[in-house]
Order: structure tokens, then sequence, then C-alpha cells
């Protein structure tokens, strides 16, 4: 077996009714299990069985440590997490910013003025850091994450190397659903069972049944199912919100 082809892996949050995503700059809820999916979703490598080339082990196995995601956002998505939380620990993190002045003043962040130079960078990152763990043999295989904001969303769904959307669904109560003006909104999706075709022709989407997301390494880490999803359920309630954790593939174009 060969080492899975590298792409890009959309994370969110969005409103069930009308697939919003932001207000005036902010998430519109807090929900603690759902950060803490994504938290350990974007954390955690892919744990495979089989051998890999040595070409993609670390130099130094003896220094091992395992390997880190990344995590691709844009600027105003990077300016909206709290400062003591950035960079977001335990992964790479890559902002883009056409704004000059904005990577000249952040001479620390790893800036890319398009996505197609932030993806290749990240490529050429993960050829170094997938790696074997010399306890377990297993190999460990890091993946690349988009996290935001909307504009980004849309450029890597239009992708062919976009690979799996991770997405929570929302279902407000009724007190926020009112008073709730949501100003950025995930690309239109029709979304059914087994396929979602984009509105605006930017490809089909399947929908993963439970047990493939439960139950696939490939799609959801066990390190990440088993803390995230209770009782083999990918539903939560929590302060008034129902949401869903649900996962679409994109199919081949």
């Amino acid at each position: 077996m060969t080492v899975p082809t590298t792409k890009a892996h959309l994370v969110v949050a969005a409103a069930e009714h009308n697939a919003g995503i932001g207000v005036n700059g902010a998430l519109p809820w807090r929900l603690k299990a759902d950060m803490r999916y994504f938290a350990r979703l974007t954390s955690s490598a892919i744990t495979a069985s089989f051998p890999i080339p040595a070409s993609h082990h670390q130099s130094q196995p003896s220094l091992y440590s395992p390997p880190m995601n990344i995590v691709i956002m844009g600027r105003r998505t990077w300016e909206s997490v709290p400062l003591k939380f950035r960079p977001l620990k335990g992964r790479i993190n890559i902002i883009l910013s056409r704004n000059s002045s904005f990577k000249s003043q952040n001479p620390d962040l790893t800036v890319f003025s398009t996505l197609d130079d932030a993806l290749a960078h990240a490529r050429s990152l993960l050829q170094l850091t997938t790696v074997q763990n010399p306890q377990t043999q297993t190999t460990l295989i890091p993946r690349i994450f988009i996290i935001g904001g909307a504009s980004v969303y849309t450029e890597t769904i239009a992708r062919p190397d976009c690979g799996y959307i991770y997405l929570t669904s929302v279902k407000l109560p009724a007190d926020k659903l009112a008073n709730t003006t949501f100003d950025v909104f995930m690309p239109p999706l029709t979304t059914t069972a087994s396929l979602s075709t984009d509105a605006n022709g930017i490809g089909q989407f399947r929908r993963l049944a439970t047990d493939e997301i439960i139950n696939n390494e490939y799609v959801v880490p066990k390190a990440v199912a088993e803390v995230c999803f209770k009782e083999n359920s990918l539903c939560v309630f929590e302060d008034g919100y129902d949401y869903e954790y649900q996962v679409y593939e994109k199919l081949s174009e």
C-alpha cells in the first residue's frame, strides 16, 4: 500500500437552516463539544498499519515525535482566534493573505498570498513529517485542513484535490434563530442522504454513513472518534443546540 494522496479537507460548523457560519466576524455559538471535536480532529494524524518508504521517514528516528497536521486559514479567521490560542497548538499554522504589510509585520508567521502556494508548501512539509511510530510500528500520516473563512472554503470545494468536508450541522434554538442575523455563509450545497450537488456546479459530494465516519481511521481517527462520538452517535445536544457531525466526500470529476 502506498501513502494516500494528500488532499485538502474542510472543517466547518454551519447553521442547519441557512448554512450561516459567522456573525460580525465571530462564531454565532460556543459549543464546547464541537470545539473539542475540531481541536482533536485537526490535531490527530491518521494511524495506519502499513510500512512506508524510507524516504518518508524522519531522518533521526531516535528523536521521534508525532507528526503535526497542517491548518490553513484566511487572515480574518486567524485574527478571530483569541490571541492566547494563536497559533493553534499541535498544528502547523499557515495563513492566507494578499496584504503584503500583514506578512512583513508578522515575520514569524507562515503566510502565502494564494491557496495554490499554501497547499504546495503544506505538501512539501508532509513529505518530511509522515513517520513511523517505533513503539507501535504503525505509520502516522498527517493531513491538511482548511478552517476558514468562507472564500477559502469556496475555493477549496471547487478544487479537484478537495477531500472531505467535516460539517457540524447546527440547529439553533428558537430564541437564537429569531435573533441571529448571519453575514457569512458556506457555499450553497443541496444536501441529501447520498449525494450533494453544489448549486454553482463545483462538484458532487457523497454524504458518508454513520458507520463510515465512526469506524474508518482514514475519515476520523479512532483516537478522535472514541472521545467525541458518545455511544457511537454523531448527534449532540448542548446548551439548547442540537447538532450533528456530518462528513461529505468529494467524488472524482
